[in-house]
């Protein structure tokens, strides 16, 4: 039987594996951006480390400073593949928790013209499908991890958040001030306001005055 040592050892050999595959099929340009996404996305019992989601963040848009003339549309494209990628091999729900947790950040925190390629990602995914549109974001719908019964249990959440992540973006494709950066949203909320009062009914509207 093996010890929670040698469990730990084994998470971390096949993370430097996945790594070292990963790093050696992506394309020279975009090694570093697989690197983080790798990195980022691993079975390691953490949090997405800062480092690797910040390279993710400035090259699709999320640094401070950042000129959306600036931002390649490849990089993103890139970033979205691999992170689909790791989500469509992730065995574990710890990998597959901290890849929602990733691309959540990037979608809240990159702007118009990530989310604009994001939803054009989407699309081209339930295209591929023969499901239908009826299909959650990445079909995690019957997904588990059943490597023990705490992961078991645990599952359940990542679909959830999972869930909950799709259900944002699909809110954000209606009404693009969900997604705004928190500057932003606080230099809007005022007008939102105003605009959304004006469509409330008198008795509505009365109870928010």
């Amino acid at each position: 039987m093996f010890s929670l040592t040698h469990t730990v050892s084994l998470f971390r050999f096949f993370n430097y594996k996945q790594a070292f595959v990963s790093r050696s099929l992506a394309p020279k340009e975009f090694l570093e951006l697989e690197n983080a996404c790798v990195k980022a996305c691993n079975n390691d019992l953490s949090a997405p480390k800062e480092k690797h989601v910040q390279t993710l963040l400035l090259a699709c848009g999320g640094g401070q400073g950042n000129s959306p003339d600036r931002i390649s549309v490849a990089d993103i494209n890139y970033v979205l593949n691999s992170i689909t990628k790791v989500i469509g091999k992730a065995t574990g729900w710890i990998s597959m928790l901290k890849a929602h947790v990733v691309l959540h950040r990037l979608f809240q925190e990159c702007g118009g013209k990530f989310q604009k390629e994001f939803f054009h990602h989407v699309e081209s995914l339930r295209n591929a499908r023969s499901g239908g549109k009826e299909q959650d974001l990445f079909s995690l719908r019957y997904w588990k991890d059943d490597s023990s019964q705490t992961a078991f249990e645990l599952s359940g959440w990542v679909r959830a958040y999972a869930l909950y992540f799709e259900e944002y973006t699909c809110c954000a494709k209606v009404w693009p001030f969900c997604a705004l950066k928190e500057a932003d949203r606080r230099r809007c909320n005022r007008i939102i306001s105003i605009s959304y009062c004006s469509t409330f009914p008198w008795r509505k509207r009365s109870c928010i005055d």
